[in-house]
């Protein structure tokens, strides 16, 4: 089985060293270093090229949003997740847009943690329940004052999404919805995971959350 090698970026020796603990435990995970810093973590690259780099927001000299935009340009292949105890709108929205894979509260379980690290590694994005509630919030709280989500470019969803979305609202089932646009039950399937991605929601959930919170 080949291990996920991953860097630890964290100012915060006992945090740091914690994590490290966790994850040590853990066989398919591969603990390549641990920094305090960009300036440490950019030294390190230069020897090892990890799968994962787990990262909090606020580092010193360098924030870890500002680290996700250069490891996006420069390291396209490495994944960068967030663990973090700053989950405002904000943060989550410039993180994301930086190019960050995933997104962690720092109360997140152990195995929270493991899971986002082998989903992101897997080329999937991992955001914990109470980060897309966050995100779930702020879409309704755009569309109370009257923005359209093709106003959202990075939000853009399809006419065919848009109708799907439309019935999930409405409670319709995969059948009726597959009947009703005149397509298979696997496209209306594939059309739900389609705007998971691009909304970046978890779960079927979160999906039906989102629609309630639009008036279409």
């Amino acid at each position: 089985m080949k291990t996920i090698k991953i860097i630890i970026v964290e100012d915060h020796e006992i945090v740091r060293e914690g994590i490290k603990l966790i994850l040590s435990e853990r066989p398919e995970i591969s603990i390549v270093g641990d920094v305090g810093d960009a300036m440490e973590l950019f030294k390190l690259l230069k020897k090892e090229t990890p799968d994962v780099i787990l990262m909090d927001i606020e580092l010193p000299g360098m924030s870890g949003i500002e680290i996700v935009k250069i490891l996006t340009n420069d390291y396209p292949k490495i994944k960068a997740l967030i663990l973090s105890m700053s989950i405002d709108e904000n943060t989550i929205f410039y993180s994301i847009k930086a190019g960050a894979k995933g997104f962690l509260h720092k109360n997140a379980t152990q195995q929270e943690l493991v899971d986002a690290i082998k989903c992101i590694n897997e080329g999937k994005e991992y955001f914990s329940p109470k980060v897309s509630d966050i995100m779930i919030k702020s879409y309704a709280e755009k569309a109370k004052n009257g923005l359209k989500i093709s106003e959202m470019p990075e939000r853009i969803l399809s006419p065919r999404e848009i109708e799907i979305l439309k019935y999930i609202k409405e409670g319709l089932s995969n059948l009726e919805m597959s009947e009703k646009c005149l397509i298979s039950i696997r496209t209306v399937e594939g059309h739900k995971d389609h705007m998971k991605r691009k909304l970046r929601l978890r779960k079927s959930a979160d999906l039906i959350r989102y629609a309630l919170a639009y008036n279409f």
